[in-house]
């Protein structure tokens, strides 16, 4: 529980807050900037709560806080790229071209309709586009055991439905 008397001290001390968004990069024109300016000043209020048992001078407390912040921020927008960019793969996947009309196709078109967002990742950047596994790991933050292991399943999956 923040007192009352910290959150005050961090909401006059905004500056702190914005100052971090400048920092990394953060503009006002950012969709999310008033919240991540919020979510600032709560943590700052955080820092704050925490160290009044410590004896720093407030330049020191502030300096902490700050890189608290800003490494905060750092993870929270890493987490919002990553799920944008899984979002954008499940809604509108790379698989747009062209496939004959034929049995199996049209069995693969259906397939690729039921694929979670990972193994639409595997099936339009491995398979078509043939990015290694390592490559997609590291664009789009994901391990590469859980790649390894989702493909394994999708090629099995594909594998049993083609041949039926």
């Amino acid at each position: 529980m923040i007192k009352s008397q910290n959150f005050i001290k961090a909401w006059n001390n905004k500056k702190l807050v914005a100052g971090v968004l400048q920092t990394i990069g953060v503009q006002r024109q950012y969709h999310n900037y008033e919240d991540l300016l919020n979510e600032g000043i709560i943590l700052y209020a955080e820092c704050l709560e925490a160290l009044d048992t410590v004896q720093l001078a407030t330049k020191d407390k502030d300096k902490i806080a700050f890189t608290k912040i800003k490494w905060r921020i750092i993870d929270q927008l890493r987490k919002h790229k990553k799920y944008n960019e899984q979002q954008n793969i499940a809604d509108h996947p790379q698989i747009s071209f062209i496939i004959p009309q034929h049995d199996n196709f049209l069995l693969l078109q259906d397939e690729i309709k039921s694929m979670s967002p990972t193994e639409r990742l595997i099936f339009s950047q491995h398979w078509i586009n043939n990015k290694t596994i390592t490559e997609i790991s590291q664009q789009c933050n994901l391990s590469r055991s859980t790649l390894q292991r989702n493909k394994a399943a999708l090629r099995l999956r594909l594998r049993e439905k083609l041949q039926d």
